[in-house]
Protein backbone atom coordinates (compact mmCIF):
# COMPACT_ATOMS: atom_id res chain seq x y z
CA UNK A 1 0.00 0.00 0.00
CA UNK A 2 1.25 3.54 -0.61
CA UNK A 3 0.44 6.55 1.76
CA UNK A 4 0.85 10.19 0.54
CA UNK A 5 0.36 12.49 3.69
CA UNK A 6 0.22 15.96 3.27
CA UNK A 7 0.81 19.28 5.43
CA UNK A 8 1.76 22.87 4.75
CA UNK A 9 4.85 24.21 6.14
CA UNK A 10 2.96 26.86 8.83
CA UNK A 11 3.58 25.98 12.23
CA UNK A 12 5.52 22.72 13.04
CA UNK A 13 2.38 21.05 14.41
CA UNK A 14 1.04 19.66 11.08
CA UNK A 15 4.99 18.29 10.10
CA UNK A 16 4.72 16.66 13.45
CA UNK A 17 1.48 14.56 13.05
CA UNK A 18 2.17 14.13 9.81
CA UNK A 19 5.52 12.03 10.75
CA UNK A 20 3.76 10.46 13.56
CA UNK A 21 1.12 9.32 11.05
CA UNK A 22 3.96 7.84 9.11
CA UNK A 23 5.41 6.04 11.84
CA UNK A 24 1.84 4.46 12.71
CA UNK A 25 1.12 3.55 8.73
CA UNK A 26 4.79 1.59 8.60
CA UNK A 27 3.77 -0.15 11.92
CA UNK A 28 0.14 -1.44 10.49
CA UNK A 29 1.44 -2.08 7.13
CA UNK A 30 5.09 -3.38 7.47
CA UNK A 31 8.40 -2.19 6.17
CA UNK A 32 6.70 -3.23 2.74
CA UNK A 33 4.51 -0.09 2.43
CA UNK A 34 5.41 3.06 1.02
CA UNK A 35 4.79 6.04 2.93
CA UNK A 36 5.85 9.82 1.52
CA UNK A 37 5.40 12.82 3.75
CA UNK A 38 5.16 16.13 1.75
CA UNK A 39 4.35 19.54 1.82
CA UNK A 40 1.78 21.24 -0.44
CA UNK A 41 4.29 24.31 -0.64
CA UNK A 42 6.63 22.69 -2.76
CA UNK A 43 4.38 22.32 -5.69
CA UNK A 44 3.78 25.69 -5.61
CA UNK A 45 6.71 28.82 -7.05
CA UNK A 46 9.48 29.62 -4.96
CA UNK A 47 8.35 33.09 -4.26
CA UNK A 48 4.59 32.18 -3.07
CA UNK A 49 6.37 29.06 -0.74
CA UNK A 50 8.46 32.01 0.67
CA UNK A 51 5.57 34.37 1.08
CA UNK A 52 2.94 31.90 2.56
CA UNK A 53 5.83 30.23 5.22
CA UNK A 54 7.29 33.54 6.12
CA UNK A 55 4.24 35.48 5.97
CA UNK A 56 2.37 33.40 8.57
CA UNK A 57 5.32 33.36 11.48
CA UNK A 58 6.07 36.79 10.98
CA UNK A 59 2.00 37.57 11.54
CA UNK A 60 1.72 34.75 14.30
CA UNK A 61 4.46 36.85 16.13
CA UNK A 62 3.68 40.17 15.53
CA UNK A 63 0.12 40.87 14.16
CA UNK A 64 -1.97 37.64 15.69
CA UNK A 65 -4.91 39.44 15.57
CA UNK A 66 -4.78 38.89 11.64
CA UNK A 67 -4.98 35.66 11.85
CA UNK A 68 -7.87 35.56 14.15
CA UNK A 69 -9.45 37.76 11.14
CA UNK A 70 -9.40 34.75 8.99
CA UNK A 71 -9.57 32.44 10.99
CA UNK A 72 -13.22 33.63 12.06
CA UNK A 73 -14.60 33.70 9.06
CA UNK A 74 -14.42 29.71 9.42
CA UNK A 75 -16.05 29.43 12.14
CA UNK A 76 -19.78 29.80 11.72
CA UNK A 77 -21.93 27.63 8.91
CA UNK A 78 -23.24 30.37 6.61
CA UNK A 79 -19.33 30.98 5.57
CA UNK A 80 -19.15 27.43 4.54
CA UNK A 81 -20.43 28.92 1.22
CA UNK A 82 -18.94 31.89 0.97
CA UNK A 83 -17.94 31.35 -2.50
CA UNK A 84 -15.25 34.33 -2.71
CA UNK A 85 -13.70 33.51 -0.01
CA UNK A 86 -13.77 29.64 -1.71
CA UNK A 87 -12.61 30.52 -4.63
CA UNK A 88 -9.50 32.66 -3.42
CA UNK A 89 -8.40 29.63 -1.29
CA UNK A 90 -9.04 26.97 -4.56
CA UNK A 91 -7.06 29.64 -6.89
CA UNK A 92 -4.20 29.81 -4.17
CA UNK A 93 -4.32 25.71 -4.49
CA UNK A 94 -4.66 25.44 -7.68
CA UNK A 95 -1.09 27.23 -8.64
CA UNK A 96 0.33 23.93 -7.03
CA UNK A 97 -1.71 21.78 -8.81
CA UNK A 98 0.34 20.75 -11.91
CA UNK A 99 3.07 19.87 -9.97
CA UNK A 100 1.26 17.86 -7.51
CA UNK A 101 -0.61 16.05 -9.86
CA UNK A 102 2.89 14.48 -11.71
CA UNK A 103 4.04 13.88 -8.13
CA UNK A 104 0.85 12.08 -7.09
CA UNK A 105 1.11 10.83 -10.97
CA UNK A 106 4.57 9.21 -10.55
CA UNK A 107 3.65 7.75 -7.11
CA UNK A 108 0.73 6.61 -7.45
CA UNK A 109 -0.83 6.54 -3.64
CA UNK A 110 -3.55 4.15 -2.44
CA UNK A 111 -4.76 7.45 0.11
CA UNK A 112 -3.86 11.11 0.72
CA UNK A 113 -3.59 12.04 4.09
CA UNK A 114 -4.04 15.77 4.96
CA UNK A 115 -2.69 17.35 8.47
CA UNK A 116 -4.00 20.77 7.12
CA UNK A 117 -6.89 22.22 5.84
CA UNK A 118 -5.28 23.95 2.62
CA UNK A 119 -4.52 20.46 0.90
CA UNK A 120 -7.77 19.35 0.84
CA UNK A 121 -9.72 22.09 -0.80
CA UNK A 122 -7.80 21.13 -4.15
CA UNK A 123 -8.31 17.58 -3.53
CA UNK A 124 -11.61 17.78 -2.84
CA UNK A 125 -12.25 19.97 -6.00
CA UNK A 126 -9.42 17.23 -7.66
CA UNK A 127 -12.12 14.70 -7.07
CA UNK A 128 -15.69 17.13 -8.33
CA UNK A 129 -13.64 17.16 -11.62
CA UNK A 130 -12.52 13.33 -11.63
CA UNK A 131 -8.51 14.49 -12.04
CA UNK A 132 -7.86 12.48 -8.83
CA UNK A 133 -9.78 8.88 -7.60
CA UNK A 134 -7.52 8.25 -4.99
CA UNK A 135 -8.76 8.38 -1.59
CA UNK A 136 -8.56 11.20 0.36
CA UNK A 137 -8.57 11.49 4.37
CA UNK A 138 -8.73 14.82 6.26
CA UNK A 139 -6.45 14.99 10.48
CA UNK A 140 -7.76 17.74 12.05
CA UNK A 141 -4.92 19.31 14.78
CA UNK A 142 -6.55 21.41 17.23
CA UNK A 143 -9.53 21.21 19.21
CA UNK A 144 -12.44 23.08 17.43
CA UNK A 145 -13.56 22.77 13.97
CA UNK A 146 -13.56 25.35 11.11
CA UNK A 147 -15.35 25.20 7.92
CA UNK A 148 -12.18 25.83 5.83
CA UNK A 149 -11.76 21.88 6.64
CA UNK A 150 -15.20 20.79 5.10
CA UNK A 151 -15.44 19.96 1.97
CA UNK A 152 -18.04 17.46 0.04
CA UNK A 153 -15.51 14.73 -1.56
CA UNK A 154 -13.72 14.29 1.61
CA UNK A 155 -13.63 9.90 2.44
CA UNK A 156 -13.13 10.25 5.80
CA UNK A 157 -12.69 12.74 9.03
CA UNK A 158 -10.49 12.12 12.01
CA UNK A 159 -11.32 14.22 15.10
CA UNK A 160 -9.84 15.36 18.37
CA UNK A 161 -13.20 14.73 20.08
CA UNK A 162 -16.60 13.77 20.16
CA UNK A 163 -17.81 17.46 19.99
CA UNK A 164 -15.61 18.09 17.12
CA UNK A 165 -17.60 14.88 15.27
CA UNK A 166 -21.02 16.13 16.24
CA UNK A 167 -20.14 20.10 14.67
CA UNK A 168 -19.02 18.12 11.70
CA UNK A 169 -22.57 16.24 11.39
CA UNK A 170 -24.19 19.66 11.99
CA UNK A 171 -21.95 20.86 8.82
CA UNK A 172 -23.92 17.87 7.09
CA UNK A 173 -20.93 15.54 7.17
CA UNK A 174 -22.25 11.76 7.20
CA UNK A 175 -21.76 10.56 10.51
CA UNK A 176 -19.87 7.46 9.12
CA UNK A 177 -17.19 9.87 7.39
CA UNK A 178 -16.75 10.99 11.11
CA UNK A 179 -14.79 9.71 13.72
CA UNK A 180 -12.95 10.65 17.07
CA UNK A 181 -9.47 9.29 17.54
CA UNK A 182 -7.80 12.31 19.14
CA UNK A 183 -4.79 13.87 17.25
CA UNK A 184 -1.54 11.95 15.91
CA UNK A 185 1.51 11.99 18.25
CA UNK A 186 4.36 9.41 18.07
CA UNK A 187 4.57 6.46 19.10
CA UNK A 188 7.12 7.32 21.66
CA UNK A 189 4.09 8.18 24.06
CA UNK A 190 2.27 5.14 24.05
CA UNK A 191 4.72 3.43 26.48
CA UNK A 192 6.35 6.27 27.95
CA UNK A 193 9.69 6.18 30.90
CA UNK A 194 8.57 6.37 34.94
CA UNK A 195 8.78 9.77 36.13
CA UNK A 196 11.89 8.78 38.13
CA UNK A 197 12.86 6.71 35.22
CA UNK A 198 12.62 10.31 33.33
CA UNK A 199 13.80 12.30 36.17
CA UNK A 200 17.20 10.18 36.44
CA UNK A 201 17.97 9.90 32.50
CA UNK A 202 17.72 14.14 33.15
CA UNK A 203 20.06 14.49 35.75
CA UNK A 204 17.26 16.18 37.89
CA UNK A 205 16.34 15.69 41.64
CA UNK A 206 13.33 13.16 41.74
CA UNK A 207 12.62 15.36 45.57
CA UNK A 208 11.76 18.14 43.60
CA UNK A 209 8.58 19.33 41.36
CA UNK A 210 9.81 19.65 37.53
CA UNK A 211 8.63 22.89 35.69
CA UNK A 212 8.75 22.78 31.95
CA UNK A 213 8.92 26.19 30.53
CA UNK A 214 8.43 25.79 26.51
CA UNK A 215 9.58 27.96 24.26
CA UNK A 216 7.21 29.21 21.74
CA UNK A 217 6.63 32.20 24.16
CA UNK A 218 7.23 35.44 22.00
CA UNK A 219 5.49 38.77 21.29
CA UNK A 220 3.58 39.65 24.86
CA UNK A 221 5.37 37.05 27.22
CA UNK A 222 8.70 36.12 26.45
CA UNK A 223 10.04 32.92 27.41
CA UNK A 224 12.72 34.76 29.74
CA UNK A 225 10.03 36.82 31.20
CA UNK A 226 8.68 33.31 32.60
CA UNK A 227 11.99 32.09 33.65
CA UNK A 228 12.56 35.37 36.19
CA UNK A 229 9.01 34.89 37.69
CA UNK A 230 9.96 31.69 38.18
CA UNK A 231 13.38 31.95 39.88
CA UNK A 232 11.49 35.41 41.96
CA UNK A 233 9.34 32.49 43.58
CA UNK A 234 12.39 31.37 45.32
CA UNK A 235 10.67 28.45 45.98
CA UNK A 236 13.30 25.55 46.78
CA UNK A 237 11.21 22.54 45.98
CA UNK A 238 10.87 22.95 42.15
CA UNK A 239 13.55 22.84 39.13
CA UNK A 240 13.23 23.58 36.03
CA UNK A 241 13.23 22.55 32.33
CA UNK A 242 13.55 25.21 29.89
CA UNK A 243 13.01 24.79 26.10
CA UNK A 244 13.92 27.87 24.13
CA UNK A 245 14.08 26.75 20.31
CA UNK A 246 16.49 28.50 17.75
CA UNK A 247 18.11 31.94 18.56
CA UNK A 248 21.07 32.30 20.28
CA UNK A 249 19.79 36.20 22.12
CA UNK A 250 16.63 34.17 23.62
CA UNK A 251 19.28 31.08 25.18
CA UNK A 252 21.96 33.82 26.53
CA UNK A 253 18.93 35.89 28.04
CA UNK A 254 17.57 33.14 29.68
CA UNK A 255 20.71 31.24 30.62
CA UNK A 256 22.21 35.01 32.42
CA UNK A 257 18.46 34.27 34.22
CA UNK A 258 19.38 31.12 35.10
CA UNK A 259 22.75 31.18 36.47
CA UNK A 260 22.26 34.19 38.53
CA UNK A 261 19.96 31.73 40.83
CA UNK A 262 20.26 28.91 43.01
CA UNK A 263 17.87 26.78 40.76
CA UNK A 264 18.37 23.30 39.53
CA UNK A 265 17.83 24.03 35.75
CA UNK A 266 18.44 22.04 32.08
CA UNK A 267 18.59 24.45 29.22
CA UNK A 268 17.60 23.00 25.58
CA UNK A 269 17.07 24.08 22.12
CA UNK A 270 14.64 21.76 19.68
CA UNK A 271 13.08 18.98 21.71
CA UNK A 272 13.97 16.08 20.47
CA UNK A 273 12.65 13.72 22.99
CA UNK A 274 9.54 15.42 24.18
CA UNK A 275 7.90 12.31 25.83
CA UNK A 276 11.09 11.77 27.96
CA UNK A 277 10.74 15.33 29.11
CA UNK A 278 6.93 15.38 29.61
CA UNK A 279 7.27 12.30 31.87
CA UNK A 280 9.38 14.20 34.14
CA UNK A 281 7.21 17.37 34.52
CA UNK A 282 4.50 17.88 37.02
CA UNK A 283 3.79 21.13 35.01
CA UNK A 284 4.41 22.61 32.13
CA UNK A 285 3.78 26.39 30.82
CA UNK A 286 3.47 26.38 27.40
CA UNK A 287 1.43 28.37 23.81
CA UNK A 288 -1.49 25.67 23.73
CA UNK A 289 -0.89 24.74 20.53
CA UNK A 290 -2.52 20.91 18.87
CA UNK A 291 0.15 19.18 19.15
CA UNK A 292 1.74 19.39 22.69
CA UNK A 293 -1.68 19.94 24.18
CA UNK A 294 -2.32 16.35 22.68
CA UNK A 295 1.48 15.66 24.08
CA UNK A 296 0.68 16.77 27.42
CA UNK A 297 -2.68 15.00 27.77
CA UNK A 298 -0.97 11.57 26.43
CA UNK A 299 0.96 12.03 29.40
CA UNK A 300 -1.13 13.54 31.68
CA UNK A 301 0.68 17.04 32.43
CA UNK A 302 -1.26 19.74 33.95
CA UNK A 303 -0.55 23.06 31.83
CA UNK A 304 -0.17 27.04 32.79
CA UNK A 305 -1.18 28.43 29.27
CA UNK A 306 0.01 31.63 28.20
CA UNK A 307 0.30 33.47 24.72
CA UNK A 308 -2.56 31.58 22.85
CA UNK A 309 -2.37 32.94 18.84
CA UNK A 310 -5.57 34.25 18.33
CA UNK A 311 -7.79 31.78 16.67
CA UNK A 312 -6.74 27.80 16.83
CA UNK A 313 -5.33 28.38 20.18
CA UNK A 314 -7.01 30.23 21.91
CA UNK A 315 -10.11 27.23 20.72
CA UNK A 316 -7.63 24.65 22.17
CA UNK A 317 -7.04 26.88 25.47
CA UNK A 318 -11.18 26.85 26.06
CA UNK A 319 -11.33 23.22 25.61
CA UNK A 320 -8.60 22.28 28.38
CA UNK A 321 -10.04 24.77 30.53
CA UNK A 322 -13.64 23.46 30.41
CA UNK A 323 -12.39 20.10 31.42
CA UNK A 324 -10.46 21.15 34.35
CA UNK A 325 -7.09 20.29 33.43
CA UNK A 326 -5.10 23.90 33.13
CA UNK A 327 -4.86 27.19 33.90
CA UNK A 328 -4.39 30.44 31.71
CA UNK A 329 -1.77 32.93 32.79
CA UNK A 330 -2.90 36.29 31.33
CA UNK A 331 -0.24 38.09 32.91
CA UNK A 332 2.45 37.00 34.21
CA UNK A 333 2.89 38.70 37.06
CA UNK A 334 0.48 35.99 38.12
CA UNK A 335 2.22 33.30 37.70
CA UNK A 336 3.64 32.63 41.46
CA UNK A 337 -0.29 32.46 42.28
CA UNK A 338 -1.21 30.18 40.19
CA UNK A 339 1.85 27.98 40.59
CA UNK A 340 0.92 27.56 44.29
CA UNK A 341 -2.19 26.92 43.48
CA UNK A 342 -1.35 24.24 41.13
CA UNK A 343 1.33 22.66 43.07
CA UNK A 344 0.39 23.12 46.87
CA UNK A 345 -2.72 21.24 47.13
CA UNK A 346 -2.00 17.67 46.66
CA UNK A 347 -5.77 16.70 46.39
CA UNK A 348 -6.19 19.11 43.65
CA UNK A 349 -3.78 18.18 42.06
CA UNK A 350 -4.65 14.68 41.84
CA UNK A 351 -8.10 15.55 40.35
CA UNK A 352 -6.28 17.45 37.86
CA UNK A 353 -4.24 14.46 36.67
CA UNK A 354 -7.52 11.61 36.86
CA UNK A 355 -9.18 14.14 34.38
CA UNK A 356 -6.04 14.77 32.20
CA UNK A 357 -5.97 10.25 32.09
CA UNK A 358 -10.07 10.12 31.01
CA UNK A 359 -8.95 12.34 28.19
CA UNK A 360 -5.73 11.64 27.45
CA UNK A 361 -4.80 9.77 23.38
CA UNK A 362 -1.86 8.39 23.20
CA UNK A 363 -2.92 5.77 20.46
CA UNK A 364 -4.55 8.01 18.20
CA UNK A 365 -2.08 7.46 15.07
CA UNK A 366 -2.47 3.96 15.28
CA UNK A 367 -6.26 4.08 15.75
CA UNK A 368 -6.40 6.58 12.29
CA UNK A 369 -3.99 4.17 10.63
CA UNK A 370 -5.86 1.42 11.27
CA UNK A 371 -9.46 2.64 10.23
CA UNK A 372 -7.65 4.18 7.18
CA UNK A 373 -6.11 0.67 5.64
CA UNK A 374 -9.57 -0.69 6.46
CA UNK A 375 -11.08 2.25 4.08
CA UNK A 376 -8.55 1.40 1.48
CA UNK A 377 -8.72 -2.80 1.87
CA UNK A 378 -12.50 -2.09 1.37
CA UNK A 379 -12.37 -0.15 -1.94
CA UNK A 380 -9.59 -2.48 -3.76
CA UNK A 381 -12.13 -5.54 -2.38
CA UNK A 382 -14.99 -4.25 -3.94
CA UNK A 383 -16.55 -3.45 -1.03
CA UNK A 384 -17.23 0.08 0.23
CA UNK A 385 -20.66 0.77 1.48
Amino acid sequence: MKVLILYLSAGTGHLKASHALKEAFLHVLGTDAKVEVADLLEYAPSILQSVYAKGYDYTSRYAPELLDVLYQRFLEPEKENDDANRKLRLLWDKISTPGFLKRTKKFAPDVIVATHPDPLILLSDLRKRRKLQTKVVGILTDYEVHTGWVHPYIDKYYVATEEMASVLKRLKIPSGKVRATGIPIGFEFTNPRTRNEAITSLGLNPQKKTIFVLHGLTGRTKTASVVKELVATKRPDIQLLVGIGKGEQVKDEVEAVLRRSQMQYKLYGFIDDMANKLAATDLIITKPGGLIVSECLAMHVPMLLINPTPGQEEANAIFLLERGVAMYLRNVTSLAYKLNLMLDDPSHYRRIKDRLFAIGKPNASLEIAMDVVQIVSRKKAGKEV
